[in-house]
């Protein structure tokens, strides 16, 4: 991730938006998260945070603020449509 940033990429999506990162548990995505907010800049990251259960994103996007992420990618779930 380093060199893509270095390069010409401006930014990086952690945990995507194509549904892989839904299969990951809460805990683990906010592993994943932190682990990539503290070796990357965070200007220059977004997080996937969508999920099944409202709750779990509202949690996801608390962890995503706190760890200095510049964008949350949030896909609508039935409730919150």
């Amino acid at each position: 991730m380093q060199r893509l940033l270095a390069s010409s990429c401006d930014a990086l999506n952690v945990l995507g938006t194509t549904g892989e990162e839904t299969s990951l548990s809460v805990k683990s995505r906010r592993s994943l998260m932190e682990v990539a907010a503290s070796e990357l800049p965070s200007d220059g990251l977004m997080v996937g945070i969508g999920a099944a259960a409202p709750s779990d994103v509202v949690e996801l996007a608390s962890a995503a603020a706190e760890s200095g992420y510049a964008a949350a990618l949030v896909l609508g779930t039935p409730s919150l449509a």
